[in-house]
């Protein structure tokens, strides 16, 4: 009898190796979306992000989905870490010397996640202090355009979307930041990825509710699960007991950035200074000149009723879903409000606005009428 079954086990065994071979070999299967949030934090929001990563490990991660944190704190080494299960794991202990608001930073992060995670769609999640394409001209730290770090570091946008083009599209990018809701941001990054939210006004320092938010940014359907994102974020601080707090986000997609500087050549082709002051979105005495609606500025520098409606239609295909709140920081009434910026201003020589592709390929070859 255990002739027979000593047989038996002859003939099953290799079988049976096999099997436990082929589960060792197998790749594991890719993750249906991860989503890296990049935080630049060596700045005055320093402690916003240990908070803001609490509410990471509140958060509800879907199955087969991964959130990862790339932290460049003050007083330490940045790290590269995954949260799962209400736990943060370090997955990568970078240089102390290394600078989170730099370019090469954020392309050695972008490749470090994608050769620890094997997924099938991205996103990234953009944390720190930013003003939209306004980079440093003479006094770095008066001025930044993304991710603003102690010393007077920062990445340009121009510099960003670079970055951002050493990773295949991204299913979205996500701005918990200042001011980067600008037709210029949006228009330079229109390659990067397939959607874009930010704000085109400033953000509460404490940012975005990372535990009510992240679960729709996981949504399988990207495009309804960043509306319900931005509505999350705009009605969090709408029910704020601080009425000043501001309010302000859109969704815009990226594939129809193209027809809308199309649309917009036409009416700058055809365009005078504008009339009246457009719709202010900042209360700096920097910035307030600097970030005004799109749309109301078009319809106070257009001269042909034509070009006002075709941006407007434009317009409208491009920002899936805006919400604001009726009141800047409790002074300055928002009445006119697209969802996107525009700087007023192209030509003032104090500014790099000359750089970007939006001045390049829509403006320069128009400019204003005398």
């Amino acid at each position: 009898m255990k002739k027979i079954l000593y047989l038996i086990f002859l003939f099953f065994a290799p079988f049976l190796f096999i099997g436990c071979n082929r589960n060792q070999d197998e790749p594991e299967a890719p993750a249906r979306r991860t989503i890296l949030v990049y935080m630049a934090a060596k700045n005055s929001l320093a402690g916003f992000d240990a908070s803001d990563i609490g509410e990471m490990l509140r958060a509800n991660i879907p199955s087969g989905c991964r959130l990862l944190v790339f932290r460049s704190p003050r007083g330490a080494a940045p790290q590269l870490y995954e949260i799962s299960k209400g736990e943060l794991k370090s997955l990568k202990i970078y240089d102390d010397t290394v600078i989170g608001a730099d370019s090469e930073t954020l392309i050695q992060v972008l490749a470090d996640a994608r050769s620890m995670v094997n997924s099938r769609q991205w996103g990234v999640v953009f944390w720190s202090h930013s003003t939209g394409w306004k980079g440093a001209v003479k006094a770095p730290s008066a001025s930044r355009t993304f991710g603003y770090e102690t010393g007077g570091y920062e990445i340009e946008l121009t510099d960003l979307a670079d970055a951002l083009r050493s990773v295949p599209p991204l299913e979205f990018l996500f701005f918990d930041s200042c001011y980067m809701g600008g037709v210029e941001v949006a228009y330079e990054l229109r390659d990067c990825a397939c959607y874009f939210v930010a704000s085109p006004c400033e953000v509460p320092m404490s940012g975005m509710p990372y535990d009510l938010t992240l679960p729709s940014l996981f949504d399988s359907n990207t495009r309804e699960g960043l509306k319900r994102a931005v509505d999350i974020n705009v009605d969090y601080y709408l029910d704020s007991p601080n009425e000043r707090c501001p309010s302000t986000m859109a969704l815009i997609d990226l594939s129809k950035m193209d027809n809308l500087a199309r649309a917009s050549k036409g009416a700058y082709a055809r365009s005078h200074a504008p009339l009246d002051t457009p719709q202010q979105l900042s209360l700096s005495t920097v910035y307030k000149n600097l970030f005004v609606d799109f749309e109301d500025f078009v319809w106070l520098t257009a001269d042909e009723a034509d070009d006002l409606a075709g941006v407007r239609q434009a317009l409208s295909e491009a920002v899936v879903h805006e919400r604001h709140s009726s009141l800047l920081w409790g002074d300055v009434p928002l009445l006119n409000m697209c969802g996107l910026s525009v700087n007023p201003q192209p030509f003032n020589p104090d500014y790099n606005y000359q750089n970007l592709s939006w001045f390049k390929d829509v403006i320069l070859p128009y400019g204003f009428e005398d």
